[in-house]
């Protein structure tokens, strides 16, 4: 094992942490981060420092880093700039292996703080240790128990790695993907990268198999031809999602006072996006929307879409946004709609989008998408069934005095069961033929059901299409960039 992979060994799983200015009051960051540690059920030993107190959270408590024996792999320091730096020098005496820099008051407010960034830079170089921030949120690794983060945060376990230049906003957006249904494997705040860039996360992540899915939130690139290269070396092997911040000189102000970050051209960046495969998001809910489909769903093979659904604006509008994001609406071949029409009823809309009016047949539904796939005319199946909560939908019954409680209650149970018996026929299609579903709904019922499944929920058709039309071209892509090595 080289002296690089060592390095990224002891910051996503090391056997042993630190936590300088570990304190017994939450409150203080040194206390949070100490409990995020902890709650995460981190497995190794962890040793609070801090000289004024002998127990901290219910651990033995060390007055510096050189009281502790043996190895180091991770040291968290929460302390103030001018002290962490200080720290950090011992930490390089005792051969530690890898820091994360919460404290802030560094480049990003110039004078004496850019001088003792520059310092924590001199100490990564000489050292070789990992050094993630100074200014950040912390790290967090699926894989090493390892939460070592200074606001509590408990996301899914999945497939995706996230680097953010913003904690806070890295925070937020690992906390809605969670919510999605999708899971993280890492998560980096980098800060002001004095030491570890995002494109050393990119390059670690691009080669790390428990990522298959890497997400950005970027407010500038340092090193544009080394972002370039790291780019299209990902994205070769898997999706790429990002966001990049500072678009105006507002955002690019904010940017340079919040990390000291060079925002750059949002055009030059799109322009590099295209180039390299990178699935780029505009805002963070596309960024949400784009993570979780690609972090759920297989790629599709190609660009035609099969609507399913009971409502037939609601399929129109599917209809629509595909044709618009440039994917293929196919007609239903003959003997097909005879098969169909075979078990539906004679209402249905005997084309492409399948609209089933209002049928409950749980069966039926299920047939239809099958048959889709069966034939092969379609790579991707989009079910597009109520635009509002159906499950709670019989709630205001209750003020009409005709329906007795327990008519009303059927009433529910019933609506309860259809939603969710639609939704596990989604997933079973998806499990039987390995191919991407979606569906756009906004039925509680439905989200709680296909949650941790591999069927993505989106609450309008525009969100859901906008993610498959994303999927389509970073395949296409893929194909392109394999041709071009044969």
């Amino acid at each position: 094992m080289n002296r690089q992979e060592v390095g990224f060994n002891a910051l996503f799983r090391p056997k042993n942490v630190a936590v300088v200015g570990a304190s017994n009051t939450f409150g203080k960051i040194g206390g949070a981060t100490l409990a995020a540690i902890l709650s995460g059920e981190f497995r190794g030993e962890i040793y609070p420092v801090n000289p004024y107190e002998s127990v901290v959270l219910g651990l033995k408590t060390y007055p510096n880093i050189t009281s502790i024996s043996g190895d180091i792999d991770l040291v968290v320091l929460t302390v103030p700039a001018n002290t962490a730096v200080e720290v950090l020098r011992e930490c390089e005496k005792k051969g530690v292996k890898a820091c994360i820099i919460i404290t802030a008051g560094f480049k990003e407010v110039g004078g004496e703080g850019e001088k003792l960034q520059n310092e924590i830079s001199e100490i990564g170089k000489r050292s070789g240790m990992k050094i993630v921030g100074p200014n950040c949120m912390g790290v967090y690794s699926a894989s090493g128990n390892l939460t070592a983060i200074m606001s509590p945060i408990n996301p899914n376990r999945g497939n995706i790695a996230m680097v953010s230049q913003s904690g806070t906003l890295g925070m937020v957006l690992m906390d809605s993907i969670s919510k999605n249904g999708a899971g993280f494997t890492k998560f980096v705040s980098s800060g002001n990268e004095a030491v570890l860039k995002l494109e050393d996360y990119l390059e670690y992540y691009s080669s790390d198999p428990e990522a298959g899915v890497v997400v950005a939130f970027i407010e500038g690139v340092r090193d544009g031809r080394r972002f370039i290269d790291v780019a299209r070396r990902l994205t070769s092997k898997k999706p790429f999602i990002a966001i990049k911040a500072g678009k105006t000189k507002a955002g690019s102000e904010a940017a340079r006072s919040h990390t000291s970050s060079i925002a750059g051209s949002i055009q030059v960046f799109r322009a590099v996006a295209k180039q390299t495969g990178i699935v780029l998001a505009e805002n963070s809910d596309e960024l949400v929307d784009y993570a979780t489909a690609f972090a759920k769903c297989p790629l599709p093979k190609g660009r035609r879409v099969g609507i399913l659904s009971g409502a037939g604006g609601w399929a129109v509008l599917t209809a629509d946004a595909c044709e618009e994001y440039g994917l293929e609406v196919p007609p239903l071949p003959a003997g097909v709609v005879e098969k169909i029409s075979e078990r539906a009823p004679s209402y249905w809309s005997h084309r492409n989008p399948i609209d089933l009016v209002s049928s409950l047949d749980i069966d039926l539904f299920k047939f239809c998408g099958e048959i889709l796939f069966e034939e092969n005319i379609i790579d991707i199946l989009l079910y597009a069934y109520i635009a509002y909560d159906f499950s709670s939908s019989f709630d205001s019954l209750s003020k009409v005095p005709i329906f007795s409680e327990e008519e009303i209650e059927t009433f529910k149970k019933g609506s309860r069961w259809f939603m969710k018996a639609l939704a596990e026929s989604a997933s079973s299609i998806n499990e039987k033929y390995g191919k991407p579903v979606l569906f756009v709904t906004r039925d509680s019922e439905v989200y709680n059901t296909l949650k941790n499944s591999r069927v993505p929920v989106f609450g309008s058709p525009i969100r859901a299409v906008k993610c498959i039309a994303k999927m389509v071209e970073y395949r296409e892509y893929q194909e392109r960039i394999g041709e071009a090595e044969k």
